[in-house]
Order: C-alpha cells, then sequence, then structure tokens
C-alpha cells in the first residue's frame, strides 16, 4: 500500500501543472541591427543618427588614432640598474631595504642566517 502511495504521490503532484494548457507567445520579430527602426533591412544615414543621438555616450566606442604616425613621440623605457647583492647573495631581500626598522627577534634570525651562510661557504 505503501509503495502504492509513493508511486501514485508525484502524479498527484504534477497533475495540475499538466491540466494546465500553454498559452500561445505572440510572434516577436527579429531585429539584427538595433538602428533599422522602420525594419527594412537597410540602415538609412538617417537612422543611424537617430540611433546615435538616443544613445548613451558611455556605450560608445572610444576615438582611436587615425594611423601609427600621429601618435606622438615615443618614449622607450630605460634599463633596470642591477642592484648589489646584499651579503646573503639576495639583492631584492635585504634588510636594509625595509620601510619599517626590524625587530630585535628578526635581527637575530638574520644574523643567524648570515652566520649559517658563512659556515656552508667554508
Amino acid at each position: 500500500m505503501i509503495r502504492l502511495a509513493a508511486l501514485a504521490l508525484p502524479l498527484l503532484l504534477t497533475a495540475p501543472a499538466m491540466a494546465q494548457t500553454p498559452t500561445p507567445l505572440a510572434p516577436q520579430r527579429l531585429v539584427l541591427n538595433l538602428a533599422d527602426r522602420d525594419g527594412d533591412g537597410v540602415v538609412s544615414p538617417v537612422e543611424a543618427a537617430e540611433h546615435l543621438a538616443s544613445g548613451d555616450a558611455a556605450e560608445l566606442p572610444a576615438a582611436q588614432p587615425l594611423s601609427p604616425l600621429h601618435r606622438g613621440p615615443r618614449l622607450r623605457p630605460g634599463k633596470a640598474k642591477a642592484e648589489k647583492p646584499d651579503e646573503a647573495g639576495f639583492p631584492g631581500l635585504s634588510m636594509k631595504r625595509r620601510f619599517v626598522p626590524a625587530s630585535e627577534f628578526e635581527r637575530a634570525l638574520e644574523y643567524r642566517f648570515l652566520e649559517e651562510l658563512k659556515d656552508r661557504r667554508k
């Protein structure tokens, strides 16, 4: 009996949805170009001007230069200067480059690290 009720329950729940007839949708016209106001498939200059005038200026593309010759002088970046390596051999990790002064704990760790490097190099 319970099995029969378990099988019938989904049918009872979906019956009202299946009984309703679907409402026919109104036919929609396909518009390929929003500037084509009269729907003839050709965008005239008048229609294009109306579309541009009614649009938002933020949606329009930004102006691009006509040719690469009119861009102005080209600036070339200078070569990066090589930093001198610090006593540990790592130029970017030097304690001297810090903005905030190192704490006593950090200085102790740095000292132990440099001593370990000296021992390994021997």
